[in-house]
């Protein structure tokens, strides 16, 4: 009786439609008919369950985009998947060698039109601590003042995950050889290009700042000139066995959060260092660090500071010799970051007044490596 009770409602209703001139809806047809075939219709879901999903499927998507965005940051950079081996061309390529018992990458610039008879410097550029080549690349902007001033930039690639240096115990990975690595680097890239052996130079950041120390001490006798941004560790102390006055330019911020940070262990297990193993930094660590490196130039002249330009100060040694200057820049409201570059997520700010990446080429390229040396 039910259902004929309801077949006549529906019937009732499209003849009111008819002369009323109502067209009824689709979905109107649809329910009539069901309806009027006895199917019952399903209760629809509360809304809060539809938002409980929703909330999990987009908590879920930001898992995901995280988890991808700290790998492609702290891992491989996605070009060392397809690597070259043939003569460098204009732009950034990929290229790999061996190392040890490892297949290690490394990205390198070269300015478009180079000429391929013609010798050029390069630049050696290292990332820090889980960052990559790819990323260090957007970081400090080499490749734009390498196309005006016509030099090849280099960017080796850390090992292990995050990606790291094999700088001080605390980070250590005993079966990689770094300083291997980047002869093998250097090696490589001489048989892909023309290089101008006397004017190789080096520089990094954090940890990469870290191992260009170590790099710049043990390969004395074929790195022109160093620049280190934001690197001091005691193994930096009083630990280097360069054979010659190798001229060095420094930079840190003022407002570095990670200077005496006391890490939990829990980051420290889940960034694979141990720090416990460092040996603490004596009070002003910076300062016996920098004049030790002029001592072992033979500066005769310095600490000489000069007054604040914008938010940068400026402390140099001179007098030294082979003209292997020793220079300092401390910067105001700078975080831990490459000065002129993006600000690093929680790291502080980053200034932009003062580009590193430009004050260091005007520096390397007055310093070239004696022929002799």
């Amino acid at each position: 009786m039910a259902g004929s009770a309801a077949r006549k409602r529906d019937r009732d209703l499209e003849v009111r439609d008819f002369f009323l001139g109502a067209r009824p809806s689709r979905l109107d047809v649809i329910q009539a008919r069901r309806r009027a075939s006895g199917v019952k219709e399903a209760a629809p879901h509360p809304p809060r369950y539809g938002c409980v999903r929703l909330i999990l499927v987009a908590g879920l998507g930001l898992a995901v985009f995280a988890a991808l965005d700290i790998y492609f940051s702290a891992g491989p950079s996605f070009l060392c998947r397809f690597p070259s081996d043939g003569p460098l061309n204009g732009g950034i390529t990929a290229r790999a060698v061996d190392s040890g018992d490892r297949r290690r990458c490394y990205l390198v610039y070269a300015p478009p039109g180079l000429d391929p008879g013609q010798t050029a410097p390069v630049v050696l550029a290292l990332h820090g601590f889980a960052g990559n080549a790819a990323g260090f690349r957007s970081i400090a902007a080499w490749e734009t003042i390498a196309d005006r001033e016509r030099f090849i930039v280099v960017y080796p690639e850390g090992s292990s995950f995050p990606l790291r240096w094999n700088i001080g115990p605390a980070a250590n990975i005993p079966t990689v050889d770094d300083i291997g690595y980047i002869q093998e680097v250097l090696q490589d890239l001489s048989e892909a290009a023309a290089i101008d052996s006397q004017r190789i130079y080096l520089t990094g950041f954090s940890n990469g700042g870290g191992m260009a120390h170590r790099i710049a001490c043990q390969l004395s006798a074929r790195i022109a000139a160093v620049g280190i941004v934001d690197a001091i560790d005691a193994g930096m102390l009083g630990n280097c066995a360069a054979k010659r006055p190798l001229p060095l330019m420094a930079f840190f911020g003022a407002a570095n959060p990670l200077a005496g940070l006391d890490y939990p262990e829990w980051f420290q297990k889940l960034m694979g260092v141990s720090l416990e193993l460092e040996t603490p930094l004596p009070a002003g660590a910076i300062d016996v660090w920098f004049q030790a490196w002029a001592n072992r130039n033979g500066c005769r002249k310095g600490p000489v500071t000069t007054p604040p330009v914008g938010s940068a100060s400026l402390t140099r040694y001179e007098d030294c010799e082979d003209e292997a200057d020793v220079v300092l820049y401390w910067i105001e409201g700078q975080g831990h970051s490459w000065p002129g570059g993006p600000a690093i997520p929680m790291l502080g700010d980053s200034v932009t007044d003062f580009n590193a990446s430009e004050v260091l080429w005007a520096f390397f390229e007055n310093h070239p490596r004696a022929p002799d040396s």
